[in-house]
Parts: C-alpha cells; sequence; structure tokens
C-alpha cells in the first residue's frame, strides 16, 4: 500500500489545469492513483476533464510514428512515454496506417533505417 497522498492542493491544481490525469500525477509524484483521487475529492477539486479525442490529438503523429517504428519498445513503452493509454496509442497508430505488432513493425524499421 502506498503513503497517503499529501500534494499540496495549489500544486494538484496546478497540474489538473495543465490537462493531467490522476494516474498521470501519481506516475509523476510516486503516489497511487487511487491516492491522488481521494486527495482531489477531499480538497474539493473538481475531476480531471475528459476531452473525447482531445488528449491523443495533442501527440502529433510525427511523434507516433517515429514511436511506432522503434521496435524496441512495446505499445505499454510508447504509451507511458507520450501519456497517452494503450489503446490510444494502438488507434492513433491504426489511424496512420501503421501495424502495432513487433513483428509488423521490424520491416517499418528496416524502411527508415535505408
Amino acid at each position: 500500500m502506498r503513503a497517503e497522498c499529501k500534494i499540496p492542493r495549489a500544486e494538484l491544481e496546478r497540474r489538473l489545469a495543465a490537462g493531467r490525469s490522476y494516474r498521470r500525477i501519481a506516475h509523476e509524484t510516486g503516489y497511487g492513483e487511487a491516492s491522488v483521487s481521494r486527495r482531489c475529492r477531499s480538497l474539493g477539486l473538481p475531476p480531471p476533464a475528459r476531452p473525447h479525442g482531445g488528449v491523443a490529438s495533442s501527440v502529433p503523429d510525427e511523434v507516433i510514428r517515429e514511436l511506432i517504428v522503434q521496435v524496441d519498445l512495446s505499445i505499454r513503452g510508447i504509451s507511458r512515454r507520450i501519456g497517452l493509454s494503450d489503446v490510444a496509442v494502438i488507434k492513433r497508430a491504426r489511424r496512420l496506417g501503421l501495424s502495432t505488432g513487433r513483428e509488423e513493425r521490424t520491416p517499418l524499421a528496416l524502411q527508415v533505417a535505408a
């Protein structure tokens, strides 16, 4: 069990205003997601906004394409690096016409290296 979240109100307000999710705040601060959520509720802070598709759009297609081509990174590794869910990364890759399996990504990496 992780320690009780003691992030100051001003810090939480700043992070939430910047569009951070509870999960992202937890990852950045070392607290558990549930602890961050409880702390925000106890301070009366509104939950993070959940725009429909807005978060994924904030990551340029070039970044997604570049990371997908790197075969050494898993989808989970890519999603953690750019702050999106695994599903969001997969959907964006498919929309860009990119394969998400490592086996399918190897030829892409060879094409880029050539």
